[in-house]
C-alpha cells in the first residue's frame, strides 16, 4: 500500500513538474466519455489535419522553397546582365564647384559569359539535385506523419474495444460478488469462494482502470499526431 501511494504522488508530482505548478498540485479528474467517442474519427479526416498543423510540414515546405530559389540563383548567372552607372563629382588641384570642374559621367555596362569550361551548368545541375532532394525529404515527412496518425489510431481504436470487454468483465464480476455476498450472509457458500469472488471482483476492476489510462494514452498519442485535443497551459 505504501509503495503504491509513493508511485501515486511520484507521479503527480511529475505531471506538476511538465506543467510548471507546485508539485502538491491535486490532478484534475480525465472525462472517460468524450475520449471514448472520438476513436470513431475518420482516418482520413484525421490524416488532412495532421498535414495541415504539423509544424514538419511547413519546415519541409520552406526546405523545398529555399532550394528552388538556389536553382534560380544559379540559372540567373547563366543570362547576360546590363549595369546602368552615374557617376559625379568635381576635378582639379583644388576644391571648387563652377563650369569646368564640375564633371558626371553615365555608363552602360553589358556582361555575357560566353565559355566557363561548364561551371555554371554544374552549379545549376547540383541546385537542382538539392531540390530534388529536398521534395524527397518533404514526400517522406508527408508519409510518415500519415502512417504516425493511422498507427495511433488503429492503437486507440483497439484500446476502445478492449474498454467494452473490460467493462462488461468487470461488471460480471460484480454481479458476481452480489450473489456471492448474499450467499454468505445467509451460510450457503463458505469463506473460500467468498474471497475468490472478491479477488476476481478486485482483478476485473484493476483491468478496468488500467485499461482506462491505456485508452488516455493512446488518446494522447493521437492528438500529439494530429496537433489537436485541448492541452493544459502551465501556469506562470
Amino acid at each position: 500500500m505504501r509503495e503504491a501511494q509513493n508511485l501515486r504522488d511520484q507521479a503527480r508530482s511529475f505531471v506538476n513538474f511538465l506543467l510548471n505548478r507546485p508539485l502538491e498540485t491535486p490532478l484534475t479528474p480525465a472525462e472517460m466519455g468524450g475520449e471514448v467517442s472520438r476513436a470513431t474519427a475518420d482516418l482520413a479526416t484525421l490524416r488532412a489535419a495532421a498535414l495541415a498543423n504539423r509544424p514538419e510540414i511547413e519546415q519541409s515546405e520552406r526546405g523545398v522553397r529555399a532550394a528552388q530559389s538556389q536553382v534560380r540563383i544559379e540559372r540567373a548567372d547563366l543570362k547576360p546582365t546590363v549595369s546602368l552607372g552615374v557617376d559625379g563629382g568635381i576635378q582639379g588641384e583644388e576644391y571648387e564647384f563652377g563650369r569646368g570642374r564640375n564633371f558626371s559621367m553615365v555608363s552602360l555596362l553589358l556582361n555575357w559569359q560566353f565559355f566557363d569550361g561548364g561551371t555554371n551548368r554544374a552549379q545549376v545541375r547540383g541546385a537542382r539535385a538539392a531540390a530534388r532532394q529536398a521534395e524527397v525529404r518533404r514526400d517522406e515527412v508527408v508519409q510518415q506523419i500519415q502512417l504516425e496518425v493511422q498507427q495511433a489510431l488503429d492503437r486507440l481504436t483497439t484500446t476502445s474495444d478492449s474498454l467494452a470487454t473490460a467493462e462488461a468483465r468487470a461488471e460480471a464480476a460484480r454481479a458476481g460478488f452480489r450473489i456471492a455476498s448474499r450467499k454468505r450472509d445467509e451460510g450457503v457458500i463458505n469463506q473460500v469462494e467468498f474471497i475468490d469472488a472478491r479477488s476476481a471482483l478486485t482483478g476485473a476492476e484493476l483491468n478496468l482502470n488500467v485499461t482506462v489510462f491505456n485508452l488516455l494514452a493512446r488518446q494522447a498519442e493521437l492528438d500529439y499526431a494530429t496537433v489537436a485535443g485541448k492541452l493544459p497551459l502551465p501556469e506562470v
